[in-house]
């Protein structure tokens, strides 16, 4: 995956929790392109550093790894252009990491369209406040295929305290929902049923990660 490394990260969807996180990242020195509808939120990240794209193209046409966080699955799809024939052009060949929390049927079916497409994807679904995200101090549920997951989890260090690997997709957001249901109900106790999370667990060091994907 050294490709990736040799052009700019994507970051689409700048908003509450979305701009502190892309803040961070190129705070932290990760080359960024940001594009946002509202266009005047790009303002900030550009003062930090982070190149803005004049349109949402450009982050498809100069980034192999993109950053989703978008208000829900029509406005994803709408970003993707997932139901006309540009969608095979924007993601064949980049790594898409949604950080928001759709449905988990839709995020499966997602993965699968992606992946026929020729891209890679993984949920890295974001819990916390604007406070948390301002700190970096959110919590990412994070799933897909192993190797991918030992790509993406390096690149989430400056938004997160704690990464929670969650096994292939949509476990990811099965547990982000559990966490938030835990939140609500005050519970401590994680998920019963072992089908809504492959052994959750606090991310392990690089060295163990990239282990995993190669028996995986």
């Amino acid at each position: 995956m050294t490709d990736f490394f040799s052009a700019p990260v994507g970051f689409i969807g700048l908003g509450s929790i979305g701009s502190p996180m892309a803040l961070n990242l190129v705070t932290e020195g990760t080359p960024l392109l940001v594009w946002d509808e509202a266009f005047a939120r790009c303002g900030v990240l550009a003062q930090a550093g982070a190149a803005v794209a004049k349109d949402l193209a450009d982050v498809f046409r100069d980034c192999k790894v993109i950053f989703l966080l978008l208000a829900d699955a029509k406005a994803t799809d709408a970003v993707l252009a997932r139901y006309d024939r540009r969608f095979g052009d924007r993601v064949r060949g980049r790594m898409l990491i949604n950080t928001a929390t759709p449905a988990p049927a839709y995020s499966v079916v997602l993965e699968a369209d992606i992946r026929i497409a020729g891209g890679r994807f993984v949920e890295a679904a974001v819990w916390g406040s604007r406070r948390s995200a301002e700190t970096g101090q959110l919590v990412a549920t994070l799933a897909g295929r192993p190797e991918d997951v030992a790509f993406v989890w390096p690149l989430l260090a400056p938004i997160c305290r704690d990464v929670i690997l969650c096994g292939p997709v949509p476990n990811g957001l099965m547990t982000a929902a559990w966490l938030g249901h835990s939140k609500s109900a005050g519970s401590s106790r994680g998920p019963q049923d072992s089908t809504q999370c492959s052994r959750p667990r606090l991310a392990t060091p690089a060295n163990r990660l990239a282990e995993e994907s190669q028996d995986g």
